[in-house]
């Protein structure tokens, strides 16, 4: 019998694929745990048209993410910090410090989405990475700079 796969299924295939499975497998597992369609032309344009709008609302988002690319690369964000000594910093700066200092010029982001190569524990200027979109990504400068 053959089904078009709605999820990922391990052993079975990936979410989309029309496949070949036994019938009792399909009746009794397949379909009452919505894990595929039987393979019906109907059902098989269905899935073509579902693709079609899955294909336009990712290009859309990585548009989107093309678009707050430039926006965050024309910003750069200065964080006042307390000293140990003349460029030694208590501590170090997070992904959650720089996340607050944007939020303070107007740009929310999540914490998860800045990624720091190294450790930042002095004061200076600092290129961080900001993922957008799995093709995407955005560079801002981060001042860390005396209080």
């Amino acid at each position: 019998m053959k089904v078009i796969l709605l999820k990922n299924t391990p052993g079975i295939g990936k979410e989309g694929e029309i496949r070949e499975v036994k019938p009792g497998f399909c009746r009794n597992y397949l379909l009452p745990n919505k894990l595929a369609l039987e393979a019906t032309d109907e059902n098989v344009r269905y899935l073509a048209t579902l693709k079609q709008k899955q294909a336009k609302d990712a290009e859309r988002l990585k548009q989107d993410a093309l678009e707050h690319k430039q926006r965050l690369e024309k910003i750069s964000v200065t964080i006042p910090v307390e000293l140990k000594n003349e460029e030694e910093i208590f501590g170090s700066i997070s992904t959650q410090t720089i996340a607050q200092a944007l939020k303070k010029e107007g740009i929310d982001l999540d914490k998860s989405k800045i990624t720091l190569e190294d450790q930042i524990k002095k004061t200076g200027v600092y290129s961080v990475t900001v993922k957008l979109h799995p093709d995407v990504a955005a560079a801002i400068k981060v001042w860390i700079v005396k209080k």
